[in-house]
């Protein structure tokens, strides 16, 4: 009797924990070379980590993984804010091309749910099919992912931004300007995105 008692209530918790459906945040990061034009007395990468490591640093994206990208992926980690931070301002000089819609892509791919990816870029990816495809994907209603671009602030961010408006009208996917909106991490405390397995951020 025991033994059935202890399965039961297991499976119970199994079923609880399904249903809040746990949030997952994917950090990716461009390091394609126009990352590394100047901007204001810096680059646009310094303008990007800083983005990152501010939103970080709120405690409020415990576990969450960091996917680093250019033509391909350099690096895929797994953290908490001051590790991934670290990572972050060691990433390498931004380099070839801005395949980007490849990394989506792989994200997709691997079948996630209810997760929020949260991009930091300078500029559209040269890939634009793939982000297309990707994009549709990750907002299928069956997965109720939600994505966030956050385009950082230099003199044809608005261009850019408005590319990426474009892709999608969907309330789970958001473009942000840098040029308007100086920070990321207020506008993710101040809109956070919620779906029906719950918060995702």
């Amino acid at each position: 009797m025991k033994y059935v008692l202890l399965v039961l209530a297991a499976c119970l918790s199994l079923t609880a924990r399904a249903g809040q459906a746990e949030p997952h945040t994917i950090f990716l990061l461009d390091l394609s070379r126009s990352m590394e034009f100047p901007v204001a007395g810096a680059k646009r990468i310094d303008i990007a980590k800083s983005a990152l490591v501010e939103t970080l640093a709120t405690s409020r994206y415990p576990g969450s993984e960091l996917i680093m990208w250019n033509t391909g992926k350099l690096q895929e980690s797994y953290g908490n804010g001051s590790q991934l931070s670290a990572l972050i301002m060691a990433a390498p000089e931004g380099d070839s091309g801005s395949e980007l819609g490849s990394a989506f892509l792989s994200i997709s791919d691997a079948g996630y749910a209810c997760a929020h990816v949260i991009f930091v870029t300078d500029e559209y990816p040269d890939d634009a099919g793939n982000f297309q495809q990707a994009i549709d994907r990750l907002l299928a209603p069956v997965g109720q992912n939600a994505v966030t671009v956050y385009v950082v602030r230099h003199p044809e961010s608005y261009y850019y931004a408005d590319r990426f408006r474009a892709v999608s009208s969907d309330d789970r996917y958001r473009v942000i300007d840098g040029s308007r909106t100086a920070s990321l991490s207020g506008y993710l405390e101040d809109n956070p995105v919620t779906a029906s397995c719950g918060f995702l951020s």
